[in-house]
């Protein structure tokens, strides 16, 4: 039977390559396809008894799902808005968050500090220190005591890896910690069961897969190459089903390895205060957001941490700004106070 095709269909060659039908035209009894090919930098023609039709994306390999995604919602949404080609390509409702820029944001932090934080002044002042610091790096402190590279080392000698389990796992039993590390993932775990599902399935048929899991940690915390060590990290959460947790848990760990230059992302906090300071217009970099956790996803989320650092370290009122020696946890706390203030103003309009 003929496939028929259209425009924004995900197909692969008979050669394996995978790409987006960006038109099609009857020749005859065959239709002549032209299609954009990922990881290929120009357009080929293919007749369309050598095409196969991919109905899911889930069927192609992770790698390409997002650019897949991105190239067929453009095609599809020729004309309209990046939001209505971000909400095609990933599922997501359109992004309703305004440009408001660092004044605007500013003038949220401002309102928070006032309300939630006792008058609070920008980021020196103790009332902020307390609120918005103290706890995580008491967080911190209490996962390397239980978790050092010492007694790490010890407990994968020793096979326990329910003890590397339930330590590594004890940031997210408060909800304070939760909140400072991983973005409220303790909330997450008592609506889906994330933590216990993940320790099910480390468990599920012996320890093979928890002492892989925990191999793997021992390496994003005191490994040497980090890069690696993330992305075959990431990759283990990315094959089980963790809601909308596999950021914040594959990041987490990052962060305590080093707070000043890595950063938990939980990425609706982050595309929220992207798109409210306007970064994608000032800079024309945008964020990875369908895309799975990996090194080099990562990266996006570090540059904009590092670019909104820099924004918030010269603001024009001095008593306001970060400090000179800031680190991710000041990022994480702002990220989060917009993100809760967005919420906050977006719930009284609807």
């Amino acid at each position: 039977m003929p496939v028929f095709l259209n425009a924004g269909d995900v197909v692969k060659t008979r050669l394996g390559d995978y790409g987006v039908v960006l038109k099609t035209q009857q020749k005859d009894s065959d239709v002549n396809v032209d299609i954009d090919l990922v990881g290929k930098d120009k357009l080929v023609t293919f007749l369309q008894s050598k095409l196969e039709v991919i109905p899911d994306l889930a069927d192609v390999p992770e790698e390409l799902q997002y650019a897949l995604s991105l190239r067929s919602a453009k095609i599809k949404n020729a004309g309209k808005t990046k939001h209505d080609i971000f909400s095609a390509s990933t599922g997501r409702k359109p992004s309703s968050v305004p440009n408001i820029g660092i004044d605007g944001c500013m003038a949220h932090f401002k309102e928070w500090q006032k309300k939630k934080q006792h008058g609070a002044v920008g980021f020196r002042d103790e009332k902020f220190i307390f609120a918005e610091r103290t706890y995580r790096i008491k967080c911190v402190e209490l996962f390397n005591a239980d978790l050092n590279k010492t007694s790490f080392a010890d407990l994968l000698a020793a096979e326990d890896y329910e003890s590397i389990f339930s330590r590594a796992t004890a940031i997210f039993s408060s909800r304070k910690a939760a909140d400072g590390l991983a973005g409220e993932l303790n909330y997450v775990n008592d609506r889906y069961g994330s933590i216990t599902r993940f320790k099910d399935v480390l468990f599920e048929k012996g320890a093979e897969k928890a002492k892989n899991w925990a191999e793997l940690l021992y390496d994003v915390l005191y490994g040497n190459d980090v890069e690696k060590a993330f992305d075959a990290f990431a990759s283990f959460y990315n094959a089980i089903d963790l809601k909308d947790n596999k950021w914040p848990l594959s990041t987490v760990y990052l962060q305590i390895r080093d707070i000043k230059q890595y950063i938990c992302i939980k990425p609706d906090f982050f595309e929220t205060v992207a798109s409210s300071m306007g970064y994608e217009s000032i800079t024309g970099h945008v964020l990875p957001k369908a895309a799975p956790p990996s090194w080099k996803n990562y990266q996006y989320y570090l540059q904009f941490a590092e670019w909104l650092m820099k924004q918030l370290q010269t603001w024009k009122e001095p008593e306001r700004r970060l400090r000179e020696d800031g680190d991710m946890l000041d990022i994480q706390a702002f990220c989060y106070i917009i993100y809760q203030q967005h919420k906050k103003k977006a719930d009284l309009t609807t």
